[in-house]
């Protein structure tokens, strides 16, 4: 039974036995995609045994067949579903033919199939708010790495003002663009549509302090390009706004993990978040672009390295 489900490669060429592209054709993929995802599967098959596994194999057969695997009909769902992950729910949906709560159930099921436990990191689907709290998390990192570096510039470090300059893009093109982005353009418009209010409610308050964050980094950016052209006086100015916007920004982010996520989680439903989700993925393409939010990353971790975060 174990080699009825083999994947083999044999003289260079990537054979497929035929329950493995019976299994691909029940699950109502397109034929063109069943045979691409059938031959990525085989070259990224995880969780399957290595060669020597059977004691059966002669010599002669472990030459012709180098690596056997023995691959889960769960996980091959999920694999294939993995090596489409850069790609939206929508287009998913679109390609496989199935609805976006059938893929999602298949990208979390290898771990959940009882019938084999996976060596593989469960690849979990985060909820709408608690993706915004993993960015909260970073954010409140660079809050504490831009306090330590405003010190360093008032203290004279030559080069403070060049990581200045790196943070500041930070809170620009990811907090204020991407981060803010999905809370205005689709977290809060959904909370308003099932009637949580703008004005005198949370919305309002937290809209307010996304506009002073926004003129804080406004006040810095400024100072900085006068502390670049001599005005040695403005380091001082920075590290006063630099306190402001640390304190403000703490306090906005406790108010949305602490108030506002928990009204989302209880009056969004499924299909609500699921959408969200796949419109934060289009905000962070469309406004940070490929590869800026781990360039972002890259970034923080070094920083917080140099000031000891």
């Amino acid at each position: 039974m174990a080699r009825n489900f083999c994947a083999c490669r044999l003289f260079g060429k990537i054979a497929l036995d035929y329950p493995l592209r019976s299994l691909l054709a029940s699950l109502k993929m397109p034929p063109a995609l069943q045979k691409k995802s059938s031959l990525l599967f085989v070259m990224t098959l995880s969780g399957g045994k290595q060669s020597g596994d059977y004691e059966d194999e002669s010599p002669r057969s472990r030459e012709l067949h180098p690596t056997r695997f023995v691959p889960d009909p769960i996980c091959i769902v999920h694999d294939i579903l993995m090596l489409m992950k850069s790609t939206s729910l929508s287009l998913k949906s679109t390609l496989l033919g199935w609805d976006r709560k059938a893929i999602l159930s298949a990208q979390n099921c290898r771990d959940a199939h009882p019938l084999k436990p996976s060596p593989r990191k469960k690849e979990i689907h985060m909820k709408a708010t608690e993706i915004l709290v993993t960015e909260h998390n970073a954010v409140l990192v660079a809050l504490e790495i831009l306090n330590k570096v405003g010190d360093a510039m008032g203290a004279g470090a030559t080069d403070a003002p060049g990581d200045m300059e790196q943070l500041i893009d930070f809170f620009r093109g990811f907090v204020d663009q991407c981060h803010h982005g999905k809370e205005e353009d689709v977290l809060f418009p959904e909370l308003e549509n099932r009637g949580v209010p703008r004005e005198g409610g949370p919305i309002g308050v937290l809209l307010a302090e996304h506009e002073i964050g926004r003129r804080c980094i406004r006040e810095i950016s400024t100072a900085l390009v006068r502390l670049r052209s001599g005005d040695f006086k403005s380091a001082e100015s920075i590290r006063t706004t630099v306190g402001e916007y640390r304190e403000m920004l703490c306090s906005h982010i406790d108010k949305e993990n602490n108030v506002l996520y928990p009204i989302s989680d209880r009056l969004l439903g499924e299909d609500e978040d699921i959408s969200m989700v796949e419109r934060f993925e289009e905000i962070e393409r469309d406004r940070v672009g490929v590869g800026k939010h781990e360039a972002y990353h890259d970034m923080l971790h070094h920083l917080k390295e140099i000031y000891k975060v």
